[in-house]
């Protein structure tokens, strides 16, 4: 009975929900910033002997799966440092703070292998592109320089293996995810708001609001009549 009673609530609102709804879904695609980006990535080949291994054999200590991904979490950690991006933005000459760079940058192991990516996203193609094989330079410049004489690591520990191109289509923007979830959600506050008019009208539409309302049984019910002229 109840459930009849909320549909019934709800197709007496249904202009008030629809219209709700619609304003929501104008709303997300108000707020979505729509501005396109692109993203390029820089792959650099890291060698897996360049960490723990013995000086005597020049073999790895630990074992060579955990050597291949510690060590690509700690070059992933080292790229992502504004150390890196301030030399990698001294050598492109591109107008950035390393904070701002750091922020557009991701960069992640390829699970099974020693290779890790470099990407970077920018609302210009080329400079996306330019800060991806920065970045992927100044980090082997800078895993050269920490090398020491005194340690058996291999001769080149990083390389870039294949360097960022410009790309051409851009990312997706969120303006119809977000124009579908804001939907949902006026669609929600729609039907809240019926509820909510319901419970606070007073009006008796019938002989279940009187029995509701008065809690007593409702015995008769007198039609209402069009009276002919």
């Amino acid at each position: 009975m109840e459930l009849r009673r909320y549909l019934a609530i709800l197709r007496r609102h249904v202009v008030l929900i629809v219209v709700v709804a619609i304003a929501a879904v104008g709303l997300g695609y108000i707020t979505t910033p729509r501005t396109h980006y692109y993203d390029a990535t820089s792959t650099l080949f890291a060698e897996q002997k360049s960490i723990a291994t013995d000086p005597t054999t020049g073999q790895v200590e630990t074992d060579p799966i955990v050597a291949a991904q510690l060590l690509a979490l700690t070059y992933t950690q080292m790229i992502l440092t504004q150390r890196t991006a301030a030399l990698a933005l001294q050598i492109t000459g591109i107008d950035r703070t390393p904070k701002q760079l750091v922020a557009s940058t991701v960069s992640a192991p390829v699970p099974g292998t020693t290779l890790l990516t470099i990407t970077v996203k920018d609302r210009d193609p080329g400079t996306a592109a330019a800060l991806a094989n920065g970045l992927a330079t100044a980090f082997v410049t800078e895993i050269r320089a920490l090398q020491t004489s005194t340690t058996d690591v291999a001769p080149n520990p990083a390389e870039v293996f294949e360097a960022a191109t410009v790309p051409t289509v851009p990312l997706k923007t969120a303006v119809k995810r977000n124009m579908e979830l804001f939907g949902v959600f006026g669609l929600i506050i729609g039907m809240g708001l019926a509820i909510l008019l319901d419970y606070v009208d007073v009006t008796v539409r019938g002989g279940g609001d009187a029995q509701r309302l008065l809690e007593l049984p409702v015995l008769g019910v007198v039609p209402i009549q069009a009276v002919e002229a």
